[in-house]
């Protein structure tokens, strides 16, 4: 992997201003980049500064070498990361982007005693019981239908443009590595609280998945579901940074029951 040095650190796209107290850090799913999360900025500004996570290989770090192992990932992005961190601070990852961001804090917590006021977790299994698929070395046709029926993922308008749908299953396969590659350190627990948050009809992580997340910290736990597939959040983006808002910036304590939207259709 490309090394992060003084004159090419990117791992990071900032807000426009950061003037807000509480820093949030968005990791994006596999595939994705910092893009995922544009939207961020202007729901839970002025309040909530959004810092995008890009990894190498993707969006202006194209040329970049992917990482393919979570150690890497974190050694590129935690020198970058250190700097920003003399705020109040949250994680936020989506899919891959939660077992990332969970694994950071672990590090956080064991390297330097410091932990994020707040863990969001979104369409991922808790690390401890992450599936053994390995889908990342099927042949192209496999492994697009494994894509298309797992994750909700490639659209059909994607597949009528090869060269970007081969970039894209590049950068797919290379991030799928390092959820194959993770190994789970049950050694050293985090204490932040975590919210969780899934789509109903996420044919990849259920619900009574989703809440085996609560047995990751010895804080509080909430879960959060929401109509949709495993990629949910643009539909319900206003709600969902709504309750991220509330959970950092309360006056209150936050009560962390779990909180469930009824289903479509639901006479409740």
């Amino acid at each position: 992997m490309t090394s992060t040095t003084s004159s090419n650190r990117q791992w990071i796209v900032p807000p426009p201003s950061t003037n807000a107290e509480i820093r949030l850090f968005c990791f994006p799913p596999a595939g994705a980049g910092a893009g995922i999360y544009r939207r961020w900025t202007t729901e839970l500004s002025p309040e909530i500064d959004v810092f995008r996570i890009l990894p190498p290989g993707r969006e202006s770090r194209l040329r970049e070498s992917r990482c393919t192992d979570i150690e890497a990932y974190l050694d590129g992005l935690v020198p970058e990361l250190l700097p920003l961190l003399n705020k109040p601070f949250a994680f936020f990852g989506h899919s891959m982007g939660s077992l990332i961001a969970y694994s950071l804090a672990q590090r956080l917590n064991r390297a330097y005693s410091i932990l994020p006021r707040h863990l969001f977790v979104s369409s991922f299994h808790p690390p401890h019981a992450i599936p053994n698929e390995n889908i990342g070395d099927l042949p192209q046709e496999d492994f697009i239908r494994e894509l298309r029926s797992r994750y909700d993922g490639i659209p059909d308008q994607l597949l009528e443009e090869p060269e970007l749908l081969e970039l894209l299953l590049l950068i797919i396969r290379a991030d799928l590595a390092i959820v194959e590659n993770y190994r789970y350190d049950p050694q050293h627990p985090i204490s932040c609280p975590i919210s969780a948050f899934g789509g109903y009809s996420d044919n990849w992580v259920s619900e009574p998945q989703l809440l085996e997340w609560r047995d990751h910290t010895s804080a509080e736990f909430d879960i959060s579901m929401y109509p949709g597939n495993h990629y949910f959040l643009d539909t319900v983006l206003a709600d969902l940074c709504s309750k991220i808002r509330q959970s950092l910036i309360s006056e209150r304590k936050p009560q962390f029951a779990a909180c469930r939207p009824n289903r479509p259709g639901s006479s409740q």
